[in-house]
């Protein structure tokens, strides 16, 4: 179960990514230049999401943040053309990520290899409903999509590791971080105590 503290930092950082991601894709997308504001922003939001999900470390909060993020991304351009398909893919890739935290035991590489595979996951998820919906970007995709795959998962891993090292270094002094991290421990130190009793 998460706690409202919890979900209040997990809304909080998928707020946060939607919004840089607009900002920085508006930003770059008027340099003309194709695709450099989504790839650039896969490094921005494989970052700031890595904060959400270091900061909350259970199983769901990969999910929690990409439903936020995918929901707020429908009447914007981020993740495609607006429209309700974004929260379909946004799920699917949160579950990935969550499932890839929980099989790499949420070691560093862990974090790194499975931050490649949830951005990687977006990639697709964002270039099948292209193709599906015949979407005017879709061609563009298809004739890029060799490249653009395997650009997405090195910077998915890039953004990662810059994720962990601004959470580590900065982000879990704040005292809101430091006190879903006693929350947590508490929790799991009270499962133990319960089983034991059991």
């Amino acid at each position: 179960m998460f706690r409202t503290n919890e979900l209040i930092y997990l809304g909080l950082i998928g707020a946060i990514t939607i919004a840089l991601g607009v900002v920085l894709g508006t930003a770059l997308n008027a340099t003309g230049i194709p695709m450099l504001g989504g790839l650039a922003n896969a490094v921005v939001t494989a970052a700031v999401l890595t904060i959400g999900v270091k900061g909350v470390q259970k199983f769901g909060s990969g999910t929690i943040l990409w439903v936020v993020v995918s929901t707020l991304a429908i009447p914007t351009l981020s993740m495609g053309p607006p429209g309700a398909h974004k929260l379909l893919v946004g799920v699917v890739a949160g579950l990935l990520w969550d499932v890839c935290l929980v099989v790499t035991r949420r070691t560093k590489w862990g974090y790194l290899v499975s931050g490649a595979v949830m951005m990687l996951a977006v990639m697709l998820g964002v270039f099948g409903v292209a193709l599906y919906f015949d979407f005017p970007a879709a061609e563009t995709l298809k004739s890029a999509i060799a490249y653009v795959l395997p650009i997405n998962f090195v910077l998915g891993m890039l953004g990662t590791w810059l994720g962990l090292t601004v959470y580590e270094k900065r982000i879990s002094r704040v005292r809101f971080v430091q006190s879903l991290q006693r929350s947590s421990r508490g929790v799991a130190c009270n499962d133990e105590h319960t089983d034991d009793s059991a």
